[in-house]
């Protein structure tokens, strides 16, 4: 019930959302271990394509990805994050500024 809330809270962000897209930064903490999950986007102004990468202290990985549909990996990290807070993590997402020239 919860994962299909975080689902829907996502869908809804997308339908909510600008049309130029902006990588989505989640700080996970737990016992002193950081963790980091992150939506990038290939190009600034479209979804597709777009990565999910989980960051530790061992490494990074990508965990979902899509060339061609929308809200895809905005989905799969909102759910992602619900499980991580699931499993006792305090996730904040993070405000990403854009650097402009």
């Amino acid at each position: 019930m919860r994962q299909l809330l975080f689902l829907y809270m996502g869908v809804c962000a997308l339908l909510l959302s600008p049309l130029v897209m902006s990588n989505e930064i989640y700080a996970c903490l737990h016992n002193g271990l950081e963790r980091t999950i992150k939506v990038s986007y290939a190009n600034s102004d479209s979804q597709v394509p777009c990565k999910v990468v989980y960051e530790k202290s061992s490494g990074a990985q990508i965990l979902w990805s899509s060339e061609s549909e929308a809200g895809y990996c905005q989905i799969k990290a909102a759910e992602f994050v619900a499980s991580q807070r699931g499993w006792g993590w305090n996730c904040t997402k993070m405000k990403v500024t854009v650097a402009t020239q």
